[in-house]
């Protein structure tokens, strides 16, 4: 009753409600000053003093944020995405803690330089001219978008023409506001749609072509992307090597990387990302391999690391390989699944013609094994039977896949005739037998491409970061682009 009746006068006066019994350092004030917390698992006394958020109890999946003055679902909150007081923008939602915006193909996750424009995506509203300054505020034909402005680049002061009655037609660097219907505006006898310009053919005439989009025009006539570009809102961009996607200026594995899961901006606040979708952790001790969580000490089919296979007949110990004899008798170490004279049991012997498989005997041998003197073996493993029966692999070596090779040390994989490690390896990145694409490196186990250059914290590309133009630090003024690391007036 007390302790109701205290609690309740905090609630009401913001007053302090202390417990005598514990030391001094542990005591908790509950204003509303030092309600933005997360329960400590290391302190359990303290679950008593943290339960209330100004006067509510928080589900497990809520946090209390002194800011909201109660408790909020900071996956789905947009006012609170992914932490207390993180707002997405205008037009955005939150999905798993992550600002998201809705575009005709799915959710994309925009850019610092870019704003949320529902149902068209991303947009950068300072150069793009089907969102020139606003959402869906298109310039008419011909114009360029330079800080949110549409306009003419020929006419004085560069000035735009009016929406729905002139075109900005003529050369580059010479173009007029003109009446729609005047053939000077025409391309091939036809009228270009907003998005497009007219520019010239190899053959000598002349199209319509979507500046935004166009691999030879992008951005403007003639203005060619290499090989290993893409035409992205007017902007020629490298493009990423296979199994990677372009996720803020930086390609990313969408299949591993936990920052980006599954999505551009997608991030898992717990666990792993495999194969796109976040999953928890492991417990303390084991290993994630594949989907599985696995104990690296003892299991069998990851001894030591991922996909570290013992051969039959042998024991993971310790992340070991070592041979322990089944059963004895006789004296002597016997396999009861597969010895003829002790099949199943000690002193069972198989009849004339029989062999022994998994323990009993039968005439022939499963499918996958094969007869070698009487005994049913598995060539792929067997060490005495390497891929043909009576081949014995030397001391030192291992049957892998019928072929006797190198015994790998602890966290090395065998990948053909040699030990690799699997986090690290180029050329068998996570698994055997997966190379990254060129100018790629492995990164436990992920493909990835090394940052051309780090500024802080913050991976930077120098050649168009208007942040870090040409190097770090070196910020471009206002109403200046980086381009190829240098600033220019646009």
């Amino acid at each position: 009753m007390l302790c109701l009746f205290s609690v309740l006068l905090v609630l009401a006066t913001g007053w302090s409600c202390v417990d005598h019994t514990r030391p001094q350092q542990e005591l908790i004030a509950l204003d509303q000053s030092d309600l933005s917390f997360e329960a400590d698992s290391e302190r359990p006394d303290l679950e008593e003093d943290l339960a209330l958020c100004f006067g509510a109890l928080c589900a497990l999946s809520e946090v209390c944020c002194a800011e909201a003055q109660g408790c909020v679902e900071l996956s789905s909150d947009p006012e609170h995405c992914g932490a207390c007081s993180a707002a997405c923008e205008q037009g955005e939602s939150c999905h798993a803690g992550v600002c998201e915006c809705p575009a005709a193909t799915g959710l994309e996750s925009c850019s610092q330089a870019e704003r949320c424009c529902p149902g068209l995506g991303c947009r950068n509203l300072s150069r793009d001219v089907s969102s020139c300054g606003g959402c869906g505020s298109e310039c008419v034909y011909g114009e360029s978008c330079l800080n949110g402005v549409c306009r003419c680049m020929g006419e004085p002061e560069g000035r735009s023409c009016v929406s729905g009655l002139e075109s900005c037609c003529g050369e580059e660097g010479h173009k007029q506001c003109l009446p729609m219907e005047d053939p000077r505006c025409a391309c091939a006898g036809q009228l270009c749609a907003n998005t497009e310009a007219c520019c010239p053919k190899d053959d000598g005439g002349e199209g319509c072509r979507a500046l935004s989009t166009d691999h030879e025009h992008c951005g403007s006539c003639d203005n060619l992307c290499t090989p290993s570009q893409s035409c992205r809102q007017g902007q020629c961009e490298e493009d990423c090597p296979d199994g990677l996607s372009l996720c803020a200026e930086r390609c990313i594995d969408l299949q591993r990387d936990t920052a980006n899961c599954g999505l551009c901006g997608h991030r898992c606040h717990e666990g792993a990302c495999v194969d796109g979708v976040c999953v928890l952790g492991c417990d303390p001790g084991e290993l994630r391999c594949g989907d599985l969580c696995v104990d690296p000490l003892m299991d069998s089919e990851h001894c030591g690391g991922c996909n570290i296979a013992c051969p039959n007949g042998i024991l993971c110990q310790s992340g070991n390989c070592v041979a322990v004899c089944p059963t004895v008798c006789d004296g002597s170490c016997v396999d009861l699944e597969r010895d003829r004279q002790h099949c199943g049991a000690c002193g069972n012997a198989c009849e004339l013609g029989e062999v022994c498989s998994q323990g009993h005997c039968v005439l022939s041998c499963p499918a996958g094994r094969m007869n070698c003197l009487g005994v049913c073996v598995d060539p792929r493993t067997d060490q005495e039977n390497c891929g043909a029966c009576g081949n014995v692999c030397a001391d030192g070596l291992l049957c892998v896949d019928g072929a006797c090779g190198p015994i790998c040390s602890p966290g090395l994989q065998l990948c053909g005739d040699a030990c690799v490690d699997l986090r690290f390896d180029s050329a068998h990145c996570g698994v055997c037998h997966n190379p990254c694409p060129t100018g790629a490196s492995c990164e436990n186990g992920s493909c990835a491409v090394v940052c051309p250059l780090i500024c802080g914290d913050d991976c930077v590309d120098p050649r168009s970061d208007p942040r870090h133009c040409g190097g770090c630090g070196r910020a471009c003024g206002s109403n200046e682009l980086c381009l190829d690391g240098l600033c220019i007036v646009p």
